[in-house]
């Protein structure tokens, strides 16, 4: 497994999609925009963004497109993939894609107020 963890900004709202059977899913992109300080010049250098397109699922999904926003600076972590396609010009590309396990607000540069969702429980006999 790849696992990995990238933190960034929403570039759109994430987009909620249910399954022909009733799963829901979401649909976002991070950019990830790395930044570094250069001690010769006494500032700080951005480097090249990173976007990593993101599928979130289940309750997580519905959780994830009523709280986070175009904009949102979030922390995502999941199984990473690399996918390549040739676009419509012959042109080939490759795209990142994270199957997200958890997600939420960084809070590196905002405050945020946290509610419990509730959760299903099962009985058991």
């Amino acid at each position: 497994m790849n696992q990995a963890t990238i933190s960034g900004n929403l570039t759109e709202e994430p987009t909620l999609n249910f399954t022909k059977s009733g799963t829901a899913v979401a649909h976002l992109t991070i950019a990830h925009n790395p930044r570094r300080f250069d001690q010769e010049a006494g500032t700080f250098v951005d480097g090249d963004a990173v976007f990593v397109r993101c599928n979130v699922w289940g309750k997580q999904a519905e959780n994830v497109a009523e709280s986070l926003h175009k904009g949102s600076h979030v922390i995502a972590a999941g199984e990473m993939s690399q996918n390549s396609y040739t676009d419509n010009e012959g042109v080939k590309r490759t795209t990142l894609e994270l199957e997200v396990q958890d997600i939420g607000p960084s809070l590196k540069f905002t405050a945020a107020t946290v509610n419990a969702a509730a959760l299903a429980t099962a009985a058991t006999v």
